[in-house]
């Protein structure tokens, strides 16, 4: 006796072996097509033109059925070519390659060129789709050249080809120049009338301080700085020596002499009634400070003393 756990397990299994038998031959789960159909599947190649010059270009176009719309297919499930063999080949060039659905098919391209004369051979490529690997037959490329043998004559040349302009270029340079002009002439015509400024006039010339002469200024220094000298002698008083007498000739002749060389000093204050001796002594300071004995600062700054109470005599009380 059957009883109803059972009769309902029979009955199932009666469903399903009925579902096997009115079901379909099975398809691969890689591609969607049936197994009959994938065994049908073949490359086909075509080569044109099967003759080039060098540096011409041939395409290569290689076709694979897929047995289903193309467009149906996912990208994961597209068929993969392995074009090593052409791209790592010695004697041709791979341009360019490409690869598309086309109806029922996926079309490669391959654009190739070669430069070496004679018959060349493009190596086979192989094809993965599904389960199935395919390859394509190698092909031979004739390269050839159009002239004739023997045939070394110049040809005549071609005319002169003018470099194409840049009018993109030139044009947003001209856009950015005139709004610039714009912005300019709008500045000046409504906002620079409200604008009351008065810029400071410069000069060339040093405005020394109120109530205080420059030799007056100087003997204040020299005597400061003798003090300093004769308690602890160093080597950078004779650049300080050589700043102050800077300062004083740029607050008496109102001039900035602080950033003037030696010779720009000798050659712009010649009518300052400065003695040829103070030009000398200013350059003997560059040669000590730049390339000379650090052991005669000591001689040096006793003729600067001697040299700047000369100027004091010369040029003022």
């Amino acid at each position: 006796m059957i009883t109803s756990s059972g009769w309902f397990i029979s009955l199932i299994s009666a469903t399903l072996w009925g579902a096997s038998l009115l079901a379909s031959p099975g398809a691969s789960p890689a591609t969607g097509v049936a197994p009959r159909e994938l065994d049908a599947v073949e490359l086909t190649t075509r080569l044109t033109p099967s003759a080039i010059a060098p540096g011409e270009h041939a395409v290569l176009e290689i076709r694979l059925p897929l047995g289903i719309p193309a467009s149906t297919l996912k990208d994961e499930d597209l068929p993969t070519i392995n074009d090593e063999l052409l791209a790592n080949s010695a004697q041709l060039k791979l341009v360019d390659k490409s690869g598309k659905r086309d109806g029922t098919s996926f079309v490669w391209r391959f654009v190739l060129t070669a430069h070496k004369m004679g018959k060349l051979i493009i190596p086979p490529l192989e094809v993965d789709y599904g389960p199935k690997r395919l390859s394509t037959e190698a092909q031979a490329l004739e390269i050839a050249s159009h002239r004739a043998a023997g045939d070394n004559e110049l040809r005549p040349e071609y005319g002169e080809v003018a470099m194409p302009w840049p009018w993109h270029r030139w044009l947003w340079w001209l856009v950015d120049a005139g709004l610039l002009g714009l912005a300019a002439w709008l500045f000046h015509r409504y906002l620079w009338p409200r604008l009351k400024w008065e810029w400071p006039r410069l000069s060339t010339r040093t405005q020394p301080p109120a109530g205080e002469r420059p030799e007056v200024w100087l003997r204040r220094e020299l005597e400061a700085l003798r003090a300093r000298f004769e308690s602890a002698p160093s080597p950078e008083h004779v650049d300080e020596l050589t700043s102050r007498l800077r300062e004083y000739f740029a607050r008496r002749a109102r001039r900035p002499v602080r950033g003037w060389t030696s010779p720009e000093i000798r050659r712009k204050l010649s009518d300052s009634g400065l003695p040829p001796s103070t030009h000398d002594f200013l350059a003997r300071c560059d040669r000590f400070k730049f390339a000379g004995n650090q052991h005669d600062f000591g001689v040096l700054m006793h003729e600067g003393f001697e040299e700047s109470e000369r100027i004091l005599t010369l040029c003022g009380t």
